[in-house]
């Protein structure tokens, strides 16, 4: 579960465990960075509330940018899944696409670090129906198989942004004060699977 701060910075903590048949099921922790300028999301008040939270544009390529570290319960041979949980601010007169896309790759401890060519990108999609609005959504962004020489502790590097291209959610809100930010962030977190309580070492190797 992701919680952003104004003054401190975004960061994320733990969020509650799922069941899998194949081993026990639980969230990243990690941080989460915002883009600049024009591609930074908008930060204000949830309609009427004083809660706050950051808001993605639809006239605009909002980013985020994330490093989910991996603890050391983690099975380090099996996926993990990332997605991001999100409210539509407004009801559009028709069902519209939301979307989202971008790239992400691993940091293994004692590994080089890809450039651009060793991300791998992703795109996904979720439909927003006309009696959607106010109501949390989750979309499902990609799930990332680790490389071989992957370890606890792994750290996943993601980019996100807004998709303006497919993304046809494009109803101004009525509450709140920027009326393009019309998708409210909840969270943005990855479940991984894990087989054991940690490991003896305290640092990979």
């Amino acid at each position: 579960m992701t919680t952003f701060k104004k003054a401190l910075g975004p960061n994320t903590s733990v969020d509650d465990a799922i069941g899998n048949t194949n081993g026990a099921w639980d969230d990243i922790q990690g941080k989460v960075t915002l883009g600049d300028a024009v591609a930074n999301p908008t930060y204000e008040a949830y309609r009427n509330t004083s809660w706050k939270t950051w808001f993605l544009r639809h006239d605009q390529a909002d980013e985020i940018h994330l490093a989910l570290q991996l603890p050391h319960m983690w099975n380090p041979t099996t996926d993990v899944k990332f997605h991001v949980h999100y409210i539509p601010m407004v009801n559009p007169t028709s069902a519209k696409t939301f979307a989202l896309a971008g790239t992400y790759s691993w940091a293994v401890y004692g590994e080089a670090t890809p450039a651009n060519s060793g991300w791998t990108p992703w795109t996904a999609t979720d439909t927003i129906a006309t009696t959607d609005a106010f109501k949390e959504k989750i979309i499902s962004c990609f799930t990332a198989t680790p490389p071989s020489t992957a370890k606890e502790s792994a750290i996943l590097l993601i980019y996100l942004k807004r998709d303006t291209t497919p993304d046809t959610y494009d109803t101004d809100k009525t509450e709140g004060t920027t009326g393009a930010a019309n998708i409210a962030i909840l969270s943005l977190d990855a479940h991984f699977e894990k087989n054991k309580d940690g490991t003896n070492e305290e640092f990979p190797s």
